[in-house]
């Protein structure tokens, strides 16, 4: 969701500069339950994704939100990523010959 669809919600800016929306679903308190459900371990309920409260913290793996220099390593991705190198090649190949 965009800043113009959830104005009510402040936005918190980690090292990197990535934009993150303060509330429970980038909380480090929640807790998946199921899907759809969350649960605060700072309140001890189960709370909505854009809940908000003043315990909020930012979760670990939004830290590092933004860093870059990351890699997919799916079988899918590494299939398609040879694919389209073989047809890059092929591609040189034609235009030499």
């Amino acid at each position: 969701m965009s800043e113009k669809e959830m104005p009510f919600l402040e936005i918190h800016k980690n090292s990197h500069g990535a934009k993150i929306f303060k509330c429970c679903m980038s909380c480090g308190h929640k807790e998946i339950i199921s899907v759809g459900q969350r649960y605060c371990k700072a309140h001890n309920k189960v709370v909505t994704p854009y809940e908000m409260c003043k315990r909020w913290m930012l979760a670990i793996g939004l830290e590092r939100a933004g860093a870059g220099g990351g890699t997919v390593n799916t079988n899918c991705y590494q299939q398609f990523k040879e694919r389209e190198q073989e047809m890059y090649d092929s591609n040189l190949l034609r235009k030499k010959s």
